[in-house]
């Protein structure tokens, strides 16, 4: 019967071993286990930091649309500007066709009538001399005119 028991000492010894071992490798395991929850809790941290990064990212894209958005009215604003400007421009260049043509009618007349008075001009001098030549034509006569009526006075006084 020693034989018995000592087998199942043997067999005890082998079932005790084999329970120390499970026993290492279930605290293994729960180290494991708690390295896995340390990372899990790290991992979560992490989580939560992405989602509140993300957050903020999305208030910024928020902002960011905001202000496209005010951008593409202030564009849309300047493109209404701009064409008006053009319209402008075009109104300004028909207007300055408009004035060069006149200047040039303007510059045409004046041309002409700088020529028409460059001929009363040269006119009025001929009219001007032959007007001074008869007044001093006029004069003349009038003086020998005088003294033809002194000589017959004269020779009344004598013939007397």
């Amino acid at each position: 019967m020693e034989q018995v028991l000592n087998l199942i000492l043997n067999k005890l010894d082998n079932i005790e071993k084999r329970i120390d071992n499970i026993e290492k490798r279930i605290d293994s395991i729960e180290k494991r286990i708690d390295n896995i929850e340390i990372r899990m809790d790290n991992i979560e941290k992490r989580i939560d930091n992405i989602e509140i990064r993300m957050d903020n990212i999305e208030k910024r894209m928020d902002n960011i649309e905001i202000r496209m958005d005010n951008i593409e009215k202030r564009i849309d604003g300047i493109r209404i500007r701009v064409d008006s400007i053009e319209t402008d421009i075009k109104e300004m260049r028909t207007d300055v066709t408009e004035i060069r043509a006149s200047q040039n009618r303007l510059e045409v007349r004046l041309e002409d009538l700088d020529a028409k008075n460059a001929k009363n001009h040269i006119a009025m001098m001929g009219i001007l001399k032959t007007t001074y030549k008869d007044v001093k034509f006029v004069k003349h006569k009038l003086y020998q005119t005088e003294e033809d009526v002194f000589d017959i006075k004269d020779y009344l006084k004598i013939v007397k």
